[in-house]
């Protein structure tokens, strides 16, 4: 059920409760739920801006929920050769978004998905994983340039970490990083 979902808000980059509950019945709920657990879907409604952590998770009628970039790749990639390959679908993506290290991003995702901790990783350790991978100098447009790819969003909840940290922390999209469950 989960990727006849994804399959169909995959041509459309979004997809409507009706669609799921079509596709899924009394289950929708749940596939939601886990689509939004591991970021495949977003809702699109949120209360104050568009971070995945201030989205507002509505399991009801008139919903619309929508795909980050990264999900749609990986889809796609899914589809065409049976096999969820993140590196591919990375580098395909970036390239598609005209980057011009694109064939670095695959290195530069790997890395931060291998230093997040508990699903998010700092600015700093950003500025670290894009240097290993040969990426130097851009961190603030790489930044920029992962959360348009849907691999990372700023946390803005809860705040004790992100105050405690003293530094902008993001949340790294799981299901950019298979086997890790988004760091360590």
């Amino acid at each position: 059920m989960l990727a006849a979902v994804l399959l169909a808000a995959c041509g459309r980059e979004t997809v409507a409760f009706e669609d799921v509950q079509s596709i899924a019945g009394g289950a929708a709920g749940e596939l939601l739920l886990f689509a939004w657990s591991q970021k495949l879907l977003l809702p699109r409604k949120f209360s104050r801006c568009s971070e995945w952590d201030d989205r507002v998770v509505g399991i009801v009628p008139g919903e619309i929920y929508e795909m980050p970039n990264i999900s749609r790749y990986l889809v796609k990639f899914a589809m065409a050769g049976a096999k969820w390959d993140v590196r591919a679908a990375v580098g395909a993506l970036y390239r598609d978004m005209g980057e011009a290290e694109w064939k670095k991003m695959p290195d530069v995702v790997d890395e931060i998905c291998g230093h997040a901790v508990n699903g998010a990783i700092s600015a700093p350790a950003i500025a670290a994983a894009c240097t290993r991978a040969g990426v130097c100098g851009r961190t603030g447009a790489l930044i920029a340039i992962l959360k348009g790819g849907g691999i990372v969003s700023p946390k803005l909840r809860p705040l004790g970490p992100v105050i405690k940290a003293a530094v902008p922390l993001y949340e790294v999209n799981p299901c950019a990083c298979p086997g890790s469950g988004g760091g360590r």
